[in-house]
This record gives structure tokens, sequence and C-alpha cells, in this order.
């Protein structure tokens, strides 16, 4: 099959028996393989999500030079990077300077523009600098994964139906 888009690749992931464990327990045991999404995890589905979710409140316009900013750089960041990219906007992510250059090369390569945070200042200086940042540029949008709800509905309303 041939897709048009990285981005048509993210969800329908498999589902697996784990016959091993199945039989050991003598109750039918599954995984949903959300690591075959583009990125590697279920953080690709999320992002998509939260910039669909974005776009349809008006809150991110597509040809308007909006960059989404958001503080990681673990999956969610990768995810971001990916999706944001594929889409038209610009993505920063925000992490400590103390993070791994190979992560940091990796989000690069999604298409992300990696904004180092002074690790000194404590284990959230990546979130209180993204925070400043969107305070000093307004065409920034936070996605903010951790309280946006269209975090969890991706997966109540797409991954759960595929279960």
């Amino acid at each position: 099959m041939i897709y048009d888009s990285l981005l048509d690749l993210i969800g329908g992931t498999p589902v697996i028996r784990l016959s091993k464990l199945s039989a050991r327990l003598g109750v039918s045991v599954f995984a949903k393989l959300e690591s075959f999404n583009p990125g590697g995890s279920h953080k690709a589905r999320i992002a998509l999500w939260m910039i669909l979710d974005a776009e349809r409140k008006g809150i991110l316009v597509r040809g308007k030079g909006q960059t989404i900013l958001e503080p990681s750089g673990g999956n969610t960041g990768i995810g971001l990077a990916m999706a944001g990219n594929i889409l038209g906007y610009r993505v920063s992510l925000v992490v400590p300077d103390n993070y791994s250059p190979d992560k940091r090369q990796l989000l690069e390569l999604y298409g992300a523009h990696v904004v180092l945070s002074d690790s000194r200042k404590g284990n959230n200086s990546h979130g209180e600098l993204a925070i400043q940042i969107l305070l000093e540029l307004p065409e920034f949008v936070m996605l903010n994964q951790q309280r946006n709800p269209a975090n969890p509905q991706a997966h109540r309303e797409a991954t759960a139906l595929e279960i």
C-alpha cells in the first residue's frame, strides 16, 4: 500500500495476542503495538490530535506563520516535530541543556528547532523557559500536553475503537 503522508500511518496499529502469557494465566491477553506509529510511540497519535484540535478551534492556522512550542524532548516532542513539520508549522521544543545530544539530533531531524534551558535552574527549567518564550512571542502556541483535553481524547476516540 502507498501512502501520501507519514501522518496517514498514525493509528491503526496492530493488536497481538500474547500467547504464552495467555496460556500461563488461562485468559486471553493482548497488547496494542503503538510502537508501530511513526516516531515509535503512541505520542505521534496525541501530537497529531492536539494539532488538529487546535486547528479546529482556530488556535493554529496553517499558513499564518505560527510556531508550535512545547517543553518536551521525549516522544511527544518527536510527534509534534514530525506532525507539525508535515502540516507546515515551525516547531520549537525546549529541553534542558543536559539533554542527550543524540535525542536532540533526532528532534532536529524531525524538523524541530531545539531551545536549551539551564538545567541548573531545576527540573522544570525547560517548562519555565517555554512559558517565558510564549509570553514574549505571540506567534508561538503551546499545546500543553499535560493539560490538553485532546491528549486523552485521541485514545478515547481512536485507540479505544481499534482495540
